[in-house]
């Protein structure tokens, strides 16, 4: 790997230290403070707020990459795309402001305001955080600057404002806010450095973004039927305890989860630019990668099953015994998802296989929707963990069947003709 990937892989190693490590200093005195039931309600909140992200980001953070790593020696078709995708994604914030609103006003939405309301920054850091831009420019330091100090800057907030069960909003305001005050401060990076200049878009630009994204979304989208879905169902079925039991566990996951984004978000840009014009070379720099991931995966996988009630009881208290099942179900997920992302994100959208790889994980996410009612219900937050197991091996599964042809296997160097 040269000097580029290597910096950006760096950038992008403190971004996830900003992103899931630096909260995990908070994580256990949360824990405690709140307790179990209110941890889940603010992970309820949380959950709801990251359906209208969703919806925001809309796929961006791999359409949008892939498009700026193309166009980056192009000024004028860099601005153009970043106005465009920027007017895109206030559009769908503000459908998805309008959906939440009648959902709650109908009854539907049974979340208590004030918590939703302490949450909605998330929403506007969606909004303005381009990171889709400095991932394709491969410029990914001054990002991590911005978000390592947004984060580091709540950590202290916590302790000072956060004293009971009943400062659970104040925990969600300031998480939230962190993550806006991180956006912030990337979009006036861009400005002070001169990344963009000024460009119009139009109506018909952006109705043309959100097309040409869609699989995208949908890919994404298809996601969170077994990520945030999971959460929202284990609040619902198995009661806002539950849901802090099998969140408290599911962060332990991501975070681990969290170790492989670095070098995946750094390698995309690069295959995406070379997959047309030097296959054999994309694909040498996928399978280092792949090892890299492969292991750190497989020491995290012995870390979790072998460790989880000394991680459970240091961490998380001995009032959230119940998570450490949860915990070893999860154990294998940061594995299973190293394979899913070397085989889709990293070899079928540069060879654009958008589609097929969008409709694995929408039918793997219905999968989840079928089998996690009756697992929660009889299972609760263990149930949950392993309808996530069963749809993560499903999408592998499915992924490696899609390649299999030689002549687009990412472990063979051959030339690929599209």
């Amino acid at each position: 790997m040269d000097r580029v990937i290597l910096r950006n892989v760096f950038s992008l190693v403190l971004v996830q230290g900003a992103t899931y490590l630096i909260p995990l200093i908070t994580f256990p005195y949360l824990l405690r403070v709140l307790g179990a039931a209110e941890f889940g309600s603010l992970v309820f909140s949380q959950a709801v707020l990251a359906y209208a992200v969703l919806l925001t980001e809309y796929g961006f953070n791999l359409s949008a990459t892939q498009k700026a790593a193309e166009c980056r020696a192009d000024p004028a078709a860099l601005a153009g795309l970043f106005w465009t995708v920027l007017a895109a994604k206030v559009a769908l914030a503000t459908l998805g402001v309008l959906v939440m609103a009648a959902l709650y006003g109908v009854g539907l939405l049974a979340i208590d305001w004030h918590l939703l309301l302490a949450t909605s920054p998330l929403l506007l850091g969606s909004i303005l955080l381009p990171q889709w831009l400095f991932q394709g420019l491969e410029r990914m330091g001054w990002l991590s600057a911005c978000q390592i100090a947004s984060r580091a800057l709540a950590v202290p907030a916590v302790f000072c404002f956060v004293r009971s069960s009943d400062d659970v909003w104040k925990a969600a305001l300031i998480s939230s806010g962190a993550n806006a005050l991180g956006a912030a401060a990337a979009l006036v990076l861009v400005w002070r450095y001169r990344l963009i200049g000024i460009a119009t878009t139009s109506v018909s630009a952006v109705v043309g973004q959100l097309r040409s994204s869609w699989n995208l979304f949908l890919s994404t989208a298809s996601v969170s039927l077994y990520t945030t879905t999971n959460q929202i169902l284990v609040g619902l079925i198995a009661g806002s305890t539950q849901l802090g039991y099998f969140a408290a566990a599911d962060r332990i996951r991501m975070a681990c989860t969290g170790l492989l984004q670095p070098l995946s978000s750094a390698v995309y840009p690069r295959v995406s630019s070379l997959m047309p014009t030097a296959p054999d070379e994309a694909y040498r720099l996928i399978r280092r990668s792949f090892y890299v991931q492969s292991l750190i995966t497989g020491l995290v996988f012995f870390i979790l099953v072998l460790g989880a009630p000394w991680i459970v009881r240091t961490i998380m208290g001995p009032q959230y015994e119940a998570a450490i099942g949860i915990l070893r179900w999860l154990a294998p997920l940061p594995a299973l998802v190293a394979i899913s992302n070397t085989l889709g994100v990293q070899t079928m959208l540069p060879l654009g296989m958008h589609r097929r790889f969008s409709r694995i994980l929408l039918y793997s996410g219905l999968l989840n929707l079928t089998v996690l009612p009756p697992l929660v219900y009889f299972g609760a937050g263990e149930g949950a963990a392993g309808a996530a197991l069963l749809t993560e091996l499903v999408v592998v599964l499915a992924m490696a069947w899609s390649v299999r042809d030689p002549s687009i296997n990412p472990f063979k160097q051959v030339n690929y003709a599209r």
